[in-house]
């Protein structure tokens, strides 16, 4: 499996807006590391939204959200979201 979503295979992010500290920074939502320091928070309680551009028409066979690896991390998880997928043709 690859995470196509990673900036290191192109993916850029953009968030409806941000909580930003030295933990909570929108570049960490696709950097690749994780833990409780590596989070992003939206800028409004339950109404955040990430866009994730990829380098290419791509499949995506899953996503998965998390803060962590190892599942210990299990709270400020989006619990109802919903996934649109489209091409930008010129």
């Amino acid at each position: 499996p690859r995470n196509v979503a990673l900036a290191t295979n192109g993916a850029k992010v953009k968030a409806s807006g941000s909580q930003v500290s030295d933990r909570h920074r929108l570049e960490f939502v696709n950097d690749g590391a994780y833990g409780n320091e590596r989070s992003w928070m939206s800028g409004s309680t339950a109404q955040g939204w990430l866009e994730f551009e990829l380098p290419e028409p791509t499949s995506v066979a899953k996503v998965i959200w998390g803060r962590d690896r190892k599942g210990e991390f299990l709270d400020r998880l989006p619990t109802a979201y919903t996934i649109e997928v489209g091409l930008d043709r010129d």
